[in-house]
């Protein structure tokens, strides 16, 4: 019974879903195979049952680098199938980009061969929920009474001037929080694509205008999730730092908001390198969960 290694094989997309299922990651990896951004894939075979495999693509949003994910099967691990296929990556010369990859905290083999083959933490990123119920009875003050200028964004999208204002600040954000792996170059009208076409609630996401509603002081945007009873947290900030705490009253707003829509939670993603989402992490009574901890390879 011998381990073998190939490169771009077809692979069987039974097994692959058992892996995936029994290494808890998400069933979009699937959709890579099929996809015009696989770059390779490194697979792993025991009597050609697929027992582990790297999977290499690119993201049009972030270019330069190579995202890639490895899996192995829990009772293969004695066999050192990671190490192997990871070693079989770093030899092939696919990219001056560096490589970079995702874990949940809890996966320490993976966590313990990537800091022992030069890979390094970027960011860590935290994804709980909270209780839309709990905190709108909770809530230190009546968010009706709050004497803030805010609007919707179904309502800021008929305004050119604060919609493009808006999305330069998005933008240059976004940029910030994303210096280890740059966003690819967009003008404004890209930058709104996205955003509309990310499934953001309209009229619940909020911003903050100053009072005379010529500019944007911070902003807090809502999707569609997909689970029944969850909302998510999108994209949040400020254009000065000092008015962080604006960022805690627009999403009061969207606890109401999703709380009178029949929800009972909402989900948040917070990055470490963005600090209006730490902020929001701080400032709520989330509950715990596992952290999503990014690693990344020098450049090659």
């Amino acid at each position: 019974m011998g381990l073998t290694i190939k490169q771009n094989e077809d692979v069987n997309e039974v097994q692959l879903r058992e892996l995936i299922s029994i290494c808890h990651e998400e069933n979009s990896l699937l959709n890579l195979l099929k996809s015009t951004r696989l770059i390779l894939t490194v697979s792993a075979h025991v009597n050609n049952q697929l027992v582990g495999i790297i999977i290499v693509w690119t993201s049009s949003f972030h270019p330069f680098c190579m995202y890639f994910r490895i899996l192995s099967h829990p009772f293969y691990r004695g066999w050192n199938i990671e190490h192997k296929l990871l070693s079989e990556l770093k030899t092939l010369n696919i990219s001056t980009y560096p490589f970079q990859t995702s874990i949940w905290e809890t996966a320490i083999h993976l966590k313990t061969l990537f800091e022992t083959n030069d890979f390094y933490e970027i960011r860590r990123t935290y994804m709980p929920n909270i209780n839309v119920q709990e905190i709108k009875k909770l809530a230190p003050f009546n968010i009706k009474k709050d004497k803030l200028n805010i609007t919707t964004l179904h309502e800021l999208i008929k305004n050119r001037e604060l919609m493009d204002k808006l999305l330069h600040l998005i933008r240059f954000i976004y940029e910030q929080t994303h210096i280890c792996n740059p966003v690819a170059k967009m003008d404004l009208d890209e930058w709104e694509n996205i955003l509309l076409n990310d499934d953001v609630i309209l009229d619940g996401s909020y911003i903050c205008l100053s009072w005379d509603s010529k500019d944007i002081l911070a902003y807090s945007f809502l999707h569609e999730s997909n689970k029944d009873t969850s909302l998510e947290l999108g994209w949040c900030g400020c254009k000065n730092k000092q008015d962080k705490k604006l960022l805690q009253s627009l999403v009061l707003k969207q606890v109401v908001f999703a709380a009178e829509q029949g929800f009972q939670f909402i989900e948040g993603e917070f990055d470490t390198t963005d600090e209006y989402a730490m902020e929001l992490l701080n400032s709520f009574p989330f509950e715990p969960s596992p952290t999503w901890i990014t690693y990344q390879s020098a450049a090659q």
